[in-house]
């Protein structure tokens, strides 16, 4: 089963790719980065400061294994479903976002192999309003939350653990990387600085009990 979000284009070779990652690897499943593509006219500053970096998983070498998977661009053994019945997608996190990976850890708890692939890349477009500030802030505070649901779902952490975390990147994407950027002679990019910062903010929220609808 291979997917993709429905606000995405992959590249002509996607399927083939992944096959050949799983093929070599014997690989459960397998994964492959998301880029950002923003269109000719969008604010400079979006390519600019650093908003057209890798969203979701890192580059890693073709075929190397891989605990962080996403649907937003993976392919999962049907057979691995029908094996495991008890792993399924949380729909009370539909709204929230975040069931992909709280699903990809539940089978990776389960036994699931996943694989990287570093060719089957798709691109995510950001256009219209979606090619602004205000939707590149709103998208950091609900990635933020997101990741504090996700991870108190799974177990994966704890609430103080989280309040540490969102106090360490907000801090440090607001204040310390910006005067990082100034001392080795470059600019301070302080739009994506913000930006990142609300990641913090958002898992702030996410371990107090709030939930942002992704909506």
């Amino acid at each position: 089963v291979a997917m993709v979000d429905d606000d995405q284009v992959v590249v002509p070779e996607w399927l083939e790719e992944m096959v050949a990652v799983q093929r070599r690897t014997g690989a459960d499943a397998v994964t492959a980065p998301v880029y950002p593509r923003f269109p000719p006219d969008a604010p400079a500053f979006l390519t600019d400061q650093g908003f057209a970096e890798l969203w979701g998983t890192p580059p890693k070498d073709d075929g190397a294994p891989v605990t962080d998977l996403q649907t937003a661009n993976s392919m999962i053994r049907s057979s691995f479903l029908v094996a495991h019945p008890d792993v399924r997608f949380s729909h009370d996190l539909g709204k929230a976002g975040g069931e992909d990976m709280v699903f990809y850890r539940g089978a990776l708890d389960a036994g699931l192999r996943g694989h990287y692939s570093h060719n089957a890349v798709n691109w995510e477009y950001y256009e219209g309003d979606r090619a602004t500030w205000r939707y590149q802030l709103r998208r950091s505070l609900w990635h933020g939350n997101t990741m504090a649901v996700t991870e108190l779902r799974a177990g994966r952490a704890g609430r103080f653990r989280l309040v540490a975390r969102a106090v360490k990147r907000g801090l440090g994407n607001l204040v310390v990387a910006p005067l990082r950027r100034l001392g080795g002679g470059q600019a301070p990019r302080l739009r994506y600085a913000v930006t990142e910062s609300l990641v913090g903010v958002g898992l702030l929220l996410g371990a107090a009990g709030v939930r942002l609808d992704h909506r």
